[in-house]
C-alpha cells in the first residue's frame, strides 16, 4: 500500500495592462509540500524478471513552489457579445526532496538535487523551456536542458535544444516537422554531440 499527504494553498494577484495582447495578466503562487510513504514489503514469495517488479520502500517529504502568468484578452464579436482568450504565459515549477529513510538509516546526501521546469509562452506560434538541476552537495549543475519550438497554423515546427549533462554529454538537437496532409507529417531530426564533434 502507499499513503500520501499533501499541504498546499494559492496566492495571486491580477495586473491591469494596457499591453495590445492583453488587458489582465494573473499572477499565481502555489506552495506545496508533499508527503510519500510506501513501506517496506518481503516480496521474495513473487517472481523478479526485472527491476520493475519490485516496489521499493520510499518515504519522500517534498517541497515545490509553482507559479502560472495568465493573460486575458477580450475580443468583440459582429453581434457585439464579447469573449474572453486566455493564455498560459508562463509556468515555472522548483522543487528539491527530502529522503526520510535515508536519514533513518544514516545514509550519506538525503536531499535531492533542486530541480527547475520552466516554459514560457510569449506567443501562440513559439515557446520556450528549460529544464534544470542542481546539487546541494556539490554545488554544480548536473542536467541543463534548453529548447524552443517555433510552428505555424498549417502545423509546421521547428524544435531545438541544448542538452547537457554532467561529464557524460553534452550536444545540440534540431527537428523539423511538416504537415504534408491533416493526417500525414514528414520529419527530419538530428543530434551532434560537442564533446566528439559527432
Amino acid at each position: 500500500y502507499d499513503l500520501g499527504a499533501d499541504l498546499s494553498t494559492k496566492v495571486f494577484r491580477i495586473f491591469n495592462t494596457e499591453a495590445s495582447f492583453a488587458e489582465k495578466i494573473k499572477h499565481e503562487i502555489i506552495p506545496k509540500l508533499e508527503w510519500d510513504y510506501t513501506p517496506y514489503i518481503s516480496q521474495s514469495e513473487f517472481p523478479s524478471f526485472d527491476g520493475i517488479d519490485r516496489i521499493g520502500e520510499k518515504n519522500l517529504l517534498t517541497w515545490s513552489v509553482i507559479q502560472h502568468i495568465i493573460s486575458r484578452k477580450t475580443d468583440q464579436l459582429k453581434d457585439g457579445k464579447e469573449i474572453n482568450h486566455y493564455r498560459n504565459l508562463a509556468y515555472i515549477k522548483l522543487w528539491q526532496s527530502y529522503d526520510i529513510k535515508k536519514e533513518r538509516d544514516n545514509e550519506s546526501k538525503p536531499f535531492s538535487d533542486i530541480a527547475l521546469d520552466a516554459e514560457l509562452m510569449p506567443h501562440d506560434y513559439f515557446s520556450f523551456d528549460a529544464e534544470l538541476t542542481w546539487s546541494p552537495y556539490d554545488e554544480h549543475i548536473k542536467t541543463l536542458n534548453v529548447g524552443s519550438t517555433l510552428k505555424d497554423s498549417r502545423g509546421d515546427s521547428l524544435r531545438t535544444e541544448y542538452r547537457y549533462k554532467t561529464v557524460t554529454s553534452e550536444s545540440l538537437y534540431a527537428k523539423i516537422n511538416v504537415a504534408l496532409t491533416d493526417e500525414i507529417t514528414a520529419f527530419y531530426s538530428v543530434e551532434t554531440n560537442l564533446l566528439t564533434k559527432k
